[in-house]
């Protein structure tokens, strides 16, 4: 039970053998928090960040990635900690575009208003003088910048309190008591926001005054990556973990074999970290590629709505094609729907909602639903869409998906529905067609994407879209 202590403990400080184990495990750990944490607060790309309390560099790696024109630096009173997030962001630290110091957040080593957001994810419960630590935060936040914590507890969840006993120097703290403690600081407009069936926090405070490059989300969309930052940060961290047990295996003389093996995970597991961030620049909208964007307008462009007429997008996940439905057809009213599941936990409602905003999008509307059952009469609109959605849902029939959503389309209204068809997912997709036609559908139509519409066939097979068809037609 020592042992166990002993291991727990080194959350607080990293330091040994222990805390090299445990900060291993903090990027792919905390990786789903910080994803959902950090869409309450979104940054130019020439923002400057701080990460106070940084354990092992994976939300610095995903902030450099956000800011490539900016920079972002960390802190964390742990030298194991430090070391290991000066390993992970090495090349952004010789590049001059990342500092990441062994400090206290009582007495950060920085200039008054040197950044414009500052992240503590996961490390409040161990900071010792909470109103002193973030009256210095205030210090180093520029006017209008941002203070964004991230907490796995709320304070009074069951099993974060068994924590708290265990670790000697962790104190839990409600959200009204960061609210009230970030206002004592001289914080304003302090938001809390909570998951939706986890005890996950995200609590924002701006500091008075005009911001500089650090906004909310209301001054622009966010449609957000079909590559989550918290992939890239899991895998990177999967691959240190890999990579250490190989080195530990190694010098322990453990069996040749366990330690080959823990050898090829590694290079397994970095090589998709590799692909994972390549994806992810392909796919971003503010990236050189926009092939997201591409995809998604493409689409878009396949959706006829008569004027007064309804459209229906399933899985609409951040907004995207929703909107880019609604603008297209503005007499027309366009209606979005999806689960917003775990496995996105930074897409929801409410993201939606600010993107249909920022892109001055009125006839949009958003709510939860669930593709296999969805909560509409047979028969409600004049036409539905979807963009690579159903392959995503596991056990389920593909065919009996597309069904339900057509269920919901009018006759003679039209479909317009992108996916990766591939006989492996969906089955005999010709003789589905067949069914449609002998049912009265007319002009049923599989249009290939992958061999130049949208994207060409090796770029398609590089980012695992070999497949992409749209299906279309009238019921």
């Amino acid at each position: 039970m020592s042992l166990v202590n002993d291991f727990f403990n080194n959350t607080a400080k990293p330091e040994g053998v222990l805390g090299k184990l445990m900060v291993s495990g903090m990027n792919s750990g905390h990786a789903a928090l910080a994803a959902w944490g950090s869409q309450f607060v979104d940054v130019s790309p020439t923002a400057r960040v701080l990460d106070v309390g940084c354990g092992g560099g994976g939300n610095i790696c995903s902030y450099l990635m956000r800011c490539d024109g900016g920079r972002v630096d960390g802190i964390d009173y742990s030298q194991v900690s430090v070391s290991a997030a000066q390993r992970l962001n090495a090349r952004a630290i010789d590049e001059g575009r990342c500092r990441i110091m062994c400090a206290s957040v009582d007495a950060i080593p920085f200039d008054d208003e040197a950044y414009d957001l500052v992240t503590a994810f996961e490390t409040i419960y161990f900071w010792p003088d909470l109103e002193h630590a973030f009256s210095e935060i205030a210090r180093v936040l520029a006017p209008g910048g941002r203070f964004l914590v991230v907490n796995e507890s709320t304070g009074t969840d069951a099993a974060s309190q068994r924590y708290e006993q265990i670790i000697a120097k962790m104190r839990l703290h409600t959200p009204k008591q960061i609210r009230s403690i970030m206002e004592e600081a001289g914080f304003q407009d302090v938001v809390v926001h909570e998951a939706h069936g986890k005890p996950w926090i995200s609590v924002v405070g701006t500091k008075p005054g005009e911001p500089a490059r650090t906004r909310l989300r209301s001054l622009g969309p966010d449609y957000r990556n079909w590559v989550p930052l918290g992939m890239v940060g899991g895998m990177a961290g999967g691959t240190a973990a890999l990579a250490a047990g190989a080195v530990a295996a190694g010098l322990k003389r453990a069996p040749k074999a366990a330690t080959a093996l823990l050898g090829v995970g590694a290079v397994g597991c970095a090589a998709f970290t590799g692909w994972c961030v390549v994806a992810r620049e392909q796919f971003s909208y503010s990236g050189g590629r926009k092939l997201s964007q591409q995809i998604v307008e493409g689409t878009a462009s396949y959706v006829r709505v008569p004027d007064g007429g309804t459209c229906l997008d399933v899985g609409c996940g951040s907004g995207a094609l929703s909107i880019a439905v609604a603008r297209r057809n503005p007499q027309a009213k366009v209606v979005g729907v999806d689960r917003w599941g775990a496995e996105y936990s930074s897409y929801n409602q409410h993201l939606c909602e600010e993107n249909a905003a920022a892109e001055g999008a009125r006839n949009v509307s958003f709510q939860q639903g669930d593709a296999t059952a969805l909560p509409f009469e047979d028969e409600t609109f004049d036409a539905v869409t979807s963009n690579y959605v159903y392959h995503n849902v596991t056990g389920a029939n593909k065919q009996a998906l597309l069904r339900e959503t057509l269920r919901c389309l009018k006759k003679g209204g039209t479909f317009a529905i992108h996916d990766i068809m591939s006989p492996m997912r969906y089955g005999d997709m010709r003789a589905f067609r067949q069914e449609l036609l002998d049912e009265g559908y007319r002009d049923v139509k599989f249009i290939p994407t992958d061999n130049g519409l949208f994207m060409g066939k090796v770029e398609a097979a590089a980012m695992m879209l070999t497949g992409s068809t749209l299906l279309v037609g009238t019921k």
